[in-house]
């Protein structure tokens, strides 16, 4: 069995490709429809939380399960883009929050702050 402490991101991204090549959905090079699948999956996971709050999901099972299964769709397409467009997760991840934390330097950063200062970017694009 699979574990997040024992599987890299490199096994899963092998064992998405292998799922998708047994099935023949590994011939559509196109970037963009992987980008709309991920988006997709990303909002059916968003309509479990519509309404509710998070321990009201977490605390029922059925809606558990169900949260699961599409985060794990989320995965699967985020993984399935990455090796598309031949992305290092990883070192993206990595270089991601490496900007993140000039942007949002730690312990001078509230949500609120970080809000303030997001609206105030998007207003400037």
């Amino acid at each position: 069995m699979m574990s997040d402490s024992k599987t890299t991101i490199r096994e899963l991204r092998d064992r998405v490709a292998e799922f998708r090549k047994a099935r023949g959905w590994d011939s559509d090079p196109n970037a963009k429809n992987k980008a709309i699948s991920l988006v997709i999956e990303a909002t059916e996971l968003l309509e479990h939380f519509q309404w509710y709050e998070s321990g009201e999901v977490l605390g029922n099972k059925k809606r558990k399960v169900e949260v699961v299964d599409e985060l794990a769709d989320v995965l699967y397409w985020v993984l399935a883009l990455a090796d598309n467009l031949e992305i290092d997760l990883a070192e993206a991840l990595v270089n991601k929050m490496k900007k993140g934390a000039k942007k949002y330097p730690a312990g001078k950063m509230s949500l609120e702050r970080y809000y303030k200062l997001r609206n105030a970017h998007r207003g400037k694009r």
